[in-house]
């Protein structure tokens, strides 16, 4: 792996104009020193291991996410996601950041029940099982379902909220459309998202997670009563 992300800082280095000195003052100024012959054996495949430190500063040094640099040539590409293991880059980078279940590239061999990945889908099984395929194990997927609950808690808020958003300017348009059939349309959506994200926040509260912070429009303050009881109330903004 290290091999890989050295040739990927190289990549991105050459691609900015930047020489292994600037990148390493960058790191420095970051407030991880990172001598420039660290860089040099790291990008010349002299180094068999990279620390999580290092990576994310370089990374932020390079201006691109971590995983651009541990899983590089997404989408296509194929990466070793594990030790021996290879999958496409797009996939190993999924399952790194919680978004889906570990799988990678078969061999066509596996004695343990395989499950292949549809694209666009879910997981599929009862076909025969072909080298340079993607398959995930149903263990894995059970291990995702319950490991990953906290990321997909957080993310389903955040694209409610979303969601919410685009219906308050529904609302908006249809009243100055002077469209009251569109407006009290959009107002039913309003109502039945802000009640999903409330059922949300309840969900991550009752799994002992820490839901992120409310919006500030005293609108909102009904969604979720419990993180406004414990803000400060100069802080509401009026809507």
């Amino acid at each position: 792996m290290a091999e890989a992300i050295g040739a990927a800082v190289r990549r991105r280095r050459n691609d900015l104009g930047i020489s292994a000195q600037k990148l390493a003052d960058a790191c420095t100024e970051l407030g991880y020193p990172l001598p420039r012959n660290s860089i040099a054996n790291l990008e010349n495949g002299r180094r068999s291991e990279v620390s999580v430190a290092e990576l994310i500063v370089i990374a932020r040094a390079l201006g691109v996410p971590p995983l651009l640099l541990l899983f590089p040539g997404i989408p296509g590409e194929r990466v070793e996601v594990a030790p021996g293991v290879e999958a496409f880059s797009y996939d190993a980078a999924e399952w790194f950041s919680g978004r889906a279940p570990f799988s990678y590239l078969s061999n066509g061999d596996e004695p343990y029940p395989l499950m292949r990945v549809n694209r666009g889908d879910s997981w599929g099984g009862g076909m025969e099982f072909l080298p340079g395929e993607t398959y995930t194990r149903s263990t894995d997927i059970s291990a995702w379902e319950e490991g990953a609950q906290s990321i997909r808690l957080a993310r389903a808020e955040a694209d409610l909220w979303k969601e919410l958003r685009q219906h308050e300017r529904d609302e908006q348009a249809a009243l100055m459309d002077r469209d009251e059939v569109l407006a009290e349309a959009a107002r039913a959506r309003i109502a039945r998202t802000r009640e999903r994200i409330a059922e949300n926040r309840r969900e991550q509260r009752a799994q002992g997670l820490t839901p992120i912070p409310m919006p500030r429009e005293a609108r909102y303050q009904a969604i979720d009563p419990a993180t406004w009881e414990e803000s400060d109330p100069a802080t509401w903004e009026e809507s």
